[in-house]
């Protein structure tokens, strides 16, 4: 699903509907308030509901308290320890332990309706849904045993009535304002007073332990919570070493560690040496590494995923090396550059080893393309980001792109949707190359954050399918964003034409082709092909506490007619957003109005909405993308057509 275009803010509330045993979320942050009756109804019904936030947007009032208290809810305030400002970044739902959803999108109205964001659904794949669920047990248990040491007490953790505002104040403030800060060398320096003296936790290998969270959370039990007994800090240090994956202290190395355990602890060191020897080849002169530079470090990347060959990989950072898992699949357009191609559709690029490693790549004649949003692009914060990048070519917000020859790799994505607040956030790279395409999509940004102190996610497919799927939801933004809705540019047809030869799949998908593509079992793969347009309303009369605001489209359901939706939220700038499927090249006509919230127009008619002007007469109309892409159309104003 992606977003403006499937508006997945309705799936996801369909799928939360079909739980029959178990919900299980976790996320930075959600607050679609059609959830909460939904998640209700399904505590009522004895069906068991996880909630796991990130600690610091668990406190806003949104779905988390919302949400309330029940005996089949499990409620839980994440606190991520790595020092600096880190957090529980991933978005994550799985129902019934049979379908997980992952991706970009929080489950909020900018992440599930406006901004530019992909939601992938996952099924029938039990050891990836597993990965993920062990992965949500390991959150939940150090959650709690932070929580617990932190209060003395588990007393509210596992509901997220646990009040740290009032027993820990210091360790709250901590979490909610980013005060705990580490430099890459060492462990964190708190720089709340109170936890200013007292046992210091020895970290003296450099960035080994920066991304260590169970010593880190020791070493807060040891500084911030004095009065503690000193044996409570050793079992919650002890237990915390025993769920969270990755190495310990050196020194605790040969003292207490089990020979069981020792030969995966010194498999992760291993890993990470690597990935440090990794980050220095390419950060030394020259500033961009030669072609033979980054095929020397395809062995070191490689060398610890115990992953590798399965069809769809699922990487936790930062245990995980999600910075190793994205320059890998990178680094296999090495193969055959000349053939094969990267795309990016992100919402910033920060992490100069990505940086790098794209220029690095277009130098060797890898075809790559990506998005910058414009936000951060115009943001003096992301400066250094943009010399870094300055080499690929930069195509300024409204330029067309008109000729084919035009190398400049990335754009400016402008997603004016919801005015200054829109925004690309997607985290999703298609890697092609003659062997195929993998996609690689998640909750990490191209940061050192996302990869060294975050809990996230990183997803690796090599499925023809669903990677066909994908290049359609680039090809769309493409369309958009590069070439600004002009399907007749020079340059636009010839990317068709790449992807075209590149995915057996790509002009089925786009509509342009008749014939079928073909499944592995020999049975034609005839996707749907609808054209979509996102509409943004300005405006609009109406108190979006009382009202809900539609747009009539008379083409829909069989051209009977059909009101779709608009969403707003305080981020969309005053203006209210929806999208609107139909087949290529239609003409649309549609008109909008409003009813109070208690009223839906498609099952108690028409009969008292409050058209902007004049009736079902006058309609607006606008012509469809003649391709299967996205387009956007408005912001359209209320009562000016």
């Amino acid at each position: 699903m992606f977003s403006p275009t499937d508006m997945p803010v309705h799936l996801v509330g369909k799928y939360l509907e079909t739980a029959r045993r178990s919900i299980r979320i976790a996320t930075y942050n959600i607050s679609v308030a059609e959830y909460v009756p939904i998640l209700r109804r399904k505590l009522q019904d004895g069906v068991k509901v996880e909630l796991l936030a990130d600690y610091a947007l668990s406190w806003d009032g949104k779905l988390f308290n919302a949400i309330g208290t029940h005996p089949n809810l499990v409620k839980v305030r994440l606190p991520v320890l790595r020092g600096g400002n880190p957090q529980m970044h991933n978005k994550i739902i799985v129902i019934d332990g049979e379908t997980a959803f992952v991706g970009s999108a929080n489950f909020t109205y900018s992440g599930l309706v406006a901004n530019y964001e992909n939601v992938l659904a996952i099924r029938n794949a039990p050891k990836a849904i597993a990965t993920i669920q062990a992965e949500l047990d390991e959150l939940r248990e150090v959650a709690l045993a932070a929580c617990g040491v932190m209060l003395g007490s588990s007393a509210g953790c596992a509901d997220g009535t646990a009040d740290f505002k009032g027993r820990a104040a210091e360790f709250h403030a901590a979490l909610t304002d980013g005060k705990f800060d580490a430099a890459v060398s060492g462990p964190i320096e708190a720089r709340v007073e109170q936890c200013s003296g007292g046992k210091k936790l020895k970290l003296d290998y450099g960035m080994l332990g920066a991304t260590n969270q169970a010593p880190i959370a020791a070493d807060l039990v040891d500084r911030c919570l004095q009065a503690q007994p000193a044996s409570e800090s050793a079992s919650v240090y002890t237990r915390l070493l025993k769920l969270w994956k990755i190495i310990p202290p050196m020194e605790k190395l040969a003292n207490g560690m089990s020979a069981g355990n020792a030969p995966a602890v010194i498999r992760d060191l291993e890993r990470k040496l690597r990935e440090l020897f990794v980050r220095d080849a390419l950060g030394v002169d020259p500033v961009y590494p030669t072609v033979d530079q980054l095929q020397e470090l395809r062995p070191l990347l490689g060398a610890a995923d115990v992953q590798a060959g399965e069809r769809l990989q699922v990487y936790f950072g930062p245990e995980d090396g999600l910075e190793a898992a994205t320059l890998r699949e990178m680094l296999r357009a090495l193969d055959a550059p000349a053939d094969s191609f990267v795309y990016v559709s992100t919402n910033f690029i920060t992490n100069p080893r990505y940086a790098k490693t794209l220029v690095a790549l277009s130098r060797a004649g890898v075809r790559v393309r990506s998005f910058f949003d414009r936000g951060r692009y115009l943001d003096e914060n992301f400066q250094h980001a943009i010399d870094l990048l300055r080499p690929l070519g930069f195509v300024e917000p409204g330029q067309v792109v008109w000729d084919t020859t035009d190398s400049r790799a990335i754009s400016i994505f402008d997603n004016a949707l919801t005015s200054s607040y829109g925004s690309n956030h997607n985290k999703m790279m298609l890697v092609g190359t003659p062997a195929g395409i993998r996609t690689v999509t998640g909750s990490a940004n191209w940061s050192n954050s996302a990869v060294d102190r975050n809990d996230e996610n990183v997803l690796v497919s090599d499925d023809p399918y669903l990677a066909a799927i994908y290049l359609r939801e680039v090809i769309s933004q493409l369309y958009v964003y590069r070439y600004f809705q002009r399907d007749d540019a020079p340059a636009f047809q010839e990317e068709i034409r790449y992807f075209a030869a590149k995915s057996p799949c790509a002009l089925t998908l786009l509509g342009q082709q008749q014939t079928a593509c073909t499944l592995p079992n020999g049975q034609p793969w005839r996707p749907v092909t609808m054209a979509s347009s996102a509409l943004a309303l300005e405006g609009v009369p109406a108190n979006p506490e009382t009202e809900n605001v539609w747009v009539w489209v008379p083409q829909l359901r069989d051209n009977q007619g059909m009101a779709l939706r608009l969403f707003t939220n305080h981020e969309f700038g005053g203006r209210w957003v929806t999208s609107v499927p139909l087949p290529r090249g239609w003409r649309m006509s549609f008109k909008f109005f409003k009813l109070p919230k208690t009223l839906d127009p498609n099952t108690q008619g028409l009969s008292q909405a409050q058209w902007e002007y004049g009736g079902l007469n006058n309609d607006r109309s606008m012509e469809m993308p003649t391709l299967a892409v996205q387009g956007i159309r408005g912001p359209y104003v209320w009562g000016n057509p």
